[in-house]
């Protein structure tokens, strides 16, 4: 069951702007926040949702204690926070409202809105260099510890024969399920960190690799970039990657396919 939890006009003196005089000089902002949180089994117990008070205390920590030039990056780093400090809020949408700012015209205020929420994504682990359960042990640790990432689920580790006809060592392969308030491309960053601190080189297509970290699904985006495609373009011909992928959950929606895990990974299986 969703619960909306409304804080209206919360005002703070703070400094935040581009100009000199907005960075010594406090002028108000008033922040509008809406927490969707899953009040089910709570039984009016305030451990079973998010107390608003402890929400406003922390805003007026944040916005106090921090400087920023745009009101857009206030409102999103306040979102962010409110994610990562109060588990039970799924989502959050915070707007920020700036009523003097330094603009010399008739006008109520200027405001800027950030919405953000937990999504849940996929990644497929791959090694067939040096220790590679070690190197998968390592990627699952790292996803850990990354900041606006939660680890929900591992599937086994999958020996498998190389693909693409380069590689010539057999692979550990397995999939993790995250949640995360990251982006896409904030995500893929992530990944690609952590292939770096596995000391990945990227000599070859489908070469021998220590640490392979592939995005497979986010949510049900399609992304079409120069850096990102989602979902993965390879993933329904890999039965290593569907393999784990409907282990971790057979219902994972792919939306290009508009087709689950487990349905690819049997209509794979048939050919």
């Amino acid at each position: 069951m969703r619960t909306y939890i409304d804080i209206r006009n919360l005002k703070i003196l703070a400094c935040h702007g581009c100009h000199a005089e907005e960075k010594t000089e406090k002028q108000p902002f008033v922040f509008t926040v809406r927490l969707e949180t899953d009040f089910s089994g709570a039984r009016d117990r305030l451990e079973g949702t998010v107390s608003y008070s402890d929400v406003m205390k922390l805003l007026v920590g944040f916005c106090e204690g921090h400087c920023f030039n745009l009101i857009e990056t206030l409102a999103t780093e306040a979102a962010k926070l409110i994610l990562k400090r109060f588990s039970s809020v799924r989502r959050v949408r915070v707007t920020v409202a700036k009523p003097e700012a330094p603009v010399p015209l008739d006008f109520e205020t200027v405001s800027a809105t950030a919405e953000l929420g937990w999504e849940t994504a996929f990644v497929a682990l791959g090694s067939n260099l040096g220790d590679r359960k070690g190197y998968l042990d390592g990627a699952v640790s790292f996803l850990r510890e990354a900041e606006g990432v939660r680890v929900l689920g591992v599937s086994s580790y999958l020996e498998t024969e190389p693909y693409g006809g380069v590689a010539d060592r057999l692979f550990l392969n397995a999939a993790a399920k995250i949640e995360t308030i990251l982006s896409p491309l904030e995500l893929l960053d992530v990944l690609q960190e952590g292939e770096r601190a596995a000391h990945r080189e990227r000599k070859e297509h489908w070469g021998n690799r220590t640490l392979d970290l592939d995005l497979l699904l986010y949510g049900e985006e399609i992304v079409r970039s120069e850096r990102l495609t989602l979902p993965h373009p390879e993933m329904t011909k890999r039965e290593f990657v569907l393999a784990p992928l409907a282990e971790l959950d057979p219902f994972a929606f792919v939306p290009t396919e508009r087709k689950t895990a487990g349905e690819l990974l049997a209509r794979l299986r048939q050919k």
